[in-house]
């Protein structure tokens, strides 16, 4: 799956616009990469983005 493609995927399955869509991905990047860059557990990357699919999947159901 590409970036568009994607992109896309997240537009039909939220509701939102592609280009909102767009907007969610460069978000959930810079979430991604900013709680990567904060782990001192580098070897361990699976590990925390588990845990922060995790966190946003417990959100998402409250």
């Amino acid at each position: 799956m590409n970036r568009t493609e994607l992109v896309e995927k997240i537009s039909r399955m939220s509701g939102l616009e592609v280009a909102e869509g767009g907007i969610v991905l460069d978000s959930l990047e810079k979430v991604f990469e900013t709680e990567l860059k904060e782990s001192k557990r580098k070897r361990y990357m699976f590990d925390t983005l588990y845990g922060l699919m995790t966190l946003l999947k417990k959100l998402r159901y409250k």
